[in-house]
């Protein structure tokens, strides 16, 4: 936790502080896997990363809008401007969807008084939207596409092919965006941090990273973009969604958010006050 008079002062709320145990869950994807003969089987990235820009640059040929990047609010936007950007580098017909946006409840607002009733003025929110980044991700996708489309709206259709970028803390986060009755394409790739409904239909699941275990920016509510460094190493064998993308673009080398960065505000107006050196306490981007 740290003061930011920009965004929520001094506090932070017990979820915030106390929240990141997931990270060492005995469940956790460690390491990538492919399905061979219907069972998981560990799978070297030296291995898994040219058959997968194979087979999706296969997939995109033959059926381009049957093509659907799945683009988590846990990403960041760096993250998602990669993706994105190897995405409709396949074919400006493939198609990017916001994952599912997990909302608990109401805004919290304190203080309150001695009924439990929110008192003016407001002095801090705790959100029900409980993710990082969705009007950043968001961003990108209105930028690389004209619109933002939710996974759920394409969920039903005979897709040739799914990327699903997750990295959700809670596995049922991951399943919100999934009717009943859906089928999964025969290339479906998940990358996410836990065994869910998506990553047990898939050919290839790939581990997530979580948010503290990366660099880049996320976009607040308010449209206040902060950068922020690695505070913890994620597994050994995982890499983060940002050198995945770097890995699929046939980019050489580890991938830098900061470099990252000044390329995504160079592409994309929104972010162009990104280009510079972070602000200690954010940014806050024009609308």
């Amino acid at each position: 936790a740290r003061e930011n008079p920009l965004a929520q002062g001094f506090f932070m709320c017990d979820e915030g502080r106390y929240g990141y145990h997931f990270a060492n869950s005995g469940d956790r994807f460690q390491r990538p896997q492919a399905k061979r003969d219907g069972r998981f089987a560990p799978a070297p990235w030296a291995q898994v990363t040219p058959q997968l820009r194979q087979e999706l640059a296969a997939a995109a040929a033959t059926n381009a809008r049957g093509v659907v990047a799945v683009l988590s609010p846990f990403l960041t936007v760096e993250e998602a401007f990669l993706l994105g950007t190897y995405f409709k580098g396949l074919s400006a017909d493939v198609r990017l969807a916001l994952g599912p946006v997990p909302v608990v409840g109401d805004d919290d607002r304190y203080p309150k008084d001695v009924k439990g009733n929110p008192v003016e003025p407001t002095k801090f929110t705790i959100r029900a939207e409980k993710c990082p980044n969705r009007r950043g991700v968001e961003a990108v996708l209105t930028h690389l596409q004209g619109a933002v489309i939710p996974f759920a709206d394409v969920a039903r259709e005979p897709l040739a092919a799914v990327w699903f970028a997750g990295g959700y803390p809670d596995p049922g986060q991951a399943e919100a965006g999934i009717p009943a009755d859906w089928t999964a394409p025969p290339l479906l790739v998940a990358q996410d941090l836990f065994p869910s409904l998506v990553t047990a239909a898939a050919k290839y699941v790939l581990p997530g990273t979580a948010a503290f275990e990366k660099d880049g920016t996320f976009v607040n509510h308010a449209g206040l973009a902060q950068s922020f460094g690695r505070a913890a190493r994620p597994p050994v064998e995982a890499r983060t969604e940002l050198q995945l993308a770097y890995d699929l673009l046939g980019r050489r080398g580890l991938a830098q958010a900061a470099a990252v960065r000044k390329e995504l505000a160079t592409a994309i107006p929104y972010f162009a006050a990104l280009g510079g050196d972070p602000a200690p306490n954010g940014v806050a981007l024009s609308q």
